[in-house]
């Protein structure tokens, strides 16, 4: 049985999908009317789905909670609500949601939209345990500088030369693989991912962030560049990669 958040003020509206999800066998986890109740419902009850309506109390919006339901758990976000303005649509857009239905919503379209991001998370979550089994199953010692290894990102395997990696950050229970020309997400904790890699070639600098040493191209106030991307170094890390570089 799917789990499902419902992000919605008006009280009779939250009732119906609630009503809704309950008779099409949904398990209904929390009904949040805010954005820091919705977040504290996601990470207490990890819900599958979302319904989310736009429109929140408080200073926060239902496109604030769907940005960070992608950044802490990948799940399918489904807006409602009533703006069908460019605006908005475009900043909805933004957050990655599954799906965007117009109030007032008609009930199939409801009901076949969450059969199908139902389908979406099932393959979400298969992807992401695949993906942890080849890393997980790497062996450590033949991921040297020159070794290339696999990640699954939206369905698809992409190869990753450990010499090409930039630097990783951690994503909550993930880690991002920065590379030249895209990042890849995998399935693991950055330090799961970081004892995989050649220690002569790899430091982490900060507690969300690893980086190739021969990438490196400037430091200055307490951060480093590989890209323009500034990369915090930490106080406890700077003395360690101060030993790593040639300084003159």
């Amino acid at each position: 049985m799917k789990k499902v958040l419902i992000v919605e003020d008006e009280f009779s509206i939250a009732l119906d999908l609630e009503t809704y999800l309950l008779q099409w066998q949904y398990d209904v986890v929390g009904i949040a009317n805010d954005y820091e109740e919705a977040v504290h419902i996601l990470e207490t009850h990890k819900p599958h789905l979302a319904l989310v309506d736009i429109t929140l109390k408080g200073n926060k919006t239902g496109i604030d909670f769907a940005h960070y339901a992608y950044k802490f758990a990948k799940i399918p976000v489904i807006f409602l609500s009533a703006l069908t303005d460019e605006k908005t649509l475009d900043e909805a857009m933004q957050a990655r949601p599954f799906a965007y239905l117009t109030k007032p919503f008609k009930e199939a379209d409801l009901r076949n939209t969450l059969k199908i991001a139902s389908q979406q998370y099932d393959i979400i979550k298969l992807i992401f345990q695949e993906q942890r089994y080849i890393l997980e199953n790497l062996d450590v010692q033949k991921l040297a500088w020159e070794d290339s290894f696999f990640v699954k990102d939206k369905g698809k395997l992409y190869s990753v030369k450990v010499k090409e990696i930039l630097w990783a950050e951690a994503l909550e229970n993930y880690t991002v693989i920065v590379l030249p020309d895209k990042k890849l997400i995998a399935n693991m904790l950055l330090k799961d991912f970081e004892a995989k890699l050649p220690k002569e070639h790899f430091l982490r600098v900060h507690r969300s962030y690893l980086v190739s040493i021969d990438k490196i191209k400037r430091m200055e106030e307490g951060y480093l560049f590989i890209t323009d991307v500034p990369i915090h170094v930490s106080k406890n890390h700077k003395d360690e990669l101060l030993a790593k570089i040639k300084v003159l």
